[in-house]
């Protein structure tokens, strides 16, 4: 039986080939894309917790070797993120990865060493309320403002080209990056792996939704 972690990582294989197919570098911004006014309704919308809190999940936060820790700013929050580089100079095209299950581990860095054997700088954010993050968790709601900062903190560094940033998400990662991807314009592409469109179907998977 194939492990889910190779499960993973054959899916940003084909990620990886669809980028390339289809130009990454050269990708056009469809700018229809981002005229629906996502951002502003969820402004206009206040988020009431029923059971505000950290999310339950279990973490552990030692960092991987060859891996960058760094903390990012959301809403006031100082957020952990990793940053895994490839062995490259100059500015990188980069992306945002968004991870499954409910917190950062260890095999999330093993997941997305085809990006960076390809050459791409990643950034693998925690959300609030995960691995030890202030915040409470939100479940795809705040955790998407944390998304958009995560991506103005990586368009900001040194190594990165800026208009180079593709964002890519596995399970709940891939529904927190649909999302993403239609809160910005500053992503070149976009990719979903097992993400739900429908998020009244995540009630049913995830008991302890907030």
């Amino acid at each position: 039986m194939t492990k889910p972690n190779s499960l993973i990582t054959l899916s940003i294989l084909g990620i990886l080939v669809l980028m390339a197919s289809a130009g990454c570098t050269n990708a056009r911004a469809d700018k229809e894309l981002h005229k629906a006014p996502l951002a502003e309704m969820r402004r206009s919308h206040k988020t009431e917790l029923m059971e505000p809190g950290p999310n339950p999940a279990e973490y552990e936060n030692t960092r991987p070797n060859g891996v960058e820790e760094v903390k990012y700013d959301s809403d006031g929050r100082k957020l952990l993120a990793w940053i895994v580089k490839p062995n490259l100079d100059g500015k990188r095209p980069a992306v945002l990865f968004a991870h499954g299950g409910e917190a950062l581990g260890e095999s999330d860095v093993e997941a997305i060493m085809p990006f960076v054997n390809a050459g791409y700088l990643v950034m693998l954010p925690a959300w609030r309320g995960e691995n030890g993050n202030p915040g409470n968790y939100e479940m795809c709601y705040g955790e998407v403002d944390d998304a958009v900062n995560a991506l103005e903190y990586l368009s900001k560094r040194k190594d990165v080209d800026k208009n180079m940033i593709c964002a890519a998400g596995h399970s709940i990662g891939g529904t927190i990056v649909m999302l993403l991807a239609q809160s910005t314009d500053k992503l070149k592409k976009a990719t979903a792996c097992g993400g739900l469109p429908a998020m009244n179907t995540f009630f049913g998977a995830y008991p302890d939704a907030p």
